[in-house]
């Protein structure tokens, strides 16, 4: 049985779905981009909200540290690599969301940036992550999204 650390609690899962990022990811805040990893209750995300941008509170940020390691998908841009977890949602050029495993069974995608702006992306390869990082955001609506990384890809945790 494999289990996840949540904080200091160790739980048992069945199946790894965990949807977030390595922890140098950048996300946008109020003052600039910082690491996911050194985000608290006290940082405001700016958020996109049916095309209107805003900054919102975060919820909660869960650092989830595993012994076996979790996979993860590198997606490489013009500008920079993400590392993700396959089961996390990210915006689409085209409308919606889909998950980073279905851009790692294409090669890769376009997906929706802040500002209305696309950015391509291709599945460079893989990695295992001791701990990953996910922002959960306070705000209730299911279409908001927040930014990713120097080019602003929009990610979700409502799917």
């Amino acid at each position: 049985m494999q289990f996840v650390r949540v904080g200091n609690v160790l739980v048992p899962v069945k199946r790894q779905r965990a949807t977030c990022f390595s922890g140098g990811t950048l996300v946008r805040t109020k003052n600039g981009l910082k690491a996911i990893a050194d985000l608290s209750g006290r940082d405001r995300v700016l958020c996109d909200l049916n095309g209107i941008e805003i900054d919102a509170e975060i919820q909660t940020v869960t650092k989830m540290s595993s012994d076996q390691g979790f996979e993860a998908i590198v997606l490489a841009t013009d500008k920079e690599d993400v590392v993700v977890t396959p089961d996390h949602a990210v915006g689409l050029a085209s409308g919606g969301f889909a998950f980073v495993s279905d851009l790692k069974k294409a090669g890769g995608g376009i997906l929706r940036t802040f500002g209305g702006r696309v950015t391509e992306v291709k599945v460079k390869g893989y990695a295992k992550l001791m701990d990953i990082y996910n922002v959960i955001i306070a705000e209730e609506d299911a279409n908001i999204c927040y930014s990713v990384g120097g080019v602003n890809f929009a990610a979700s945790d409502r799917l």
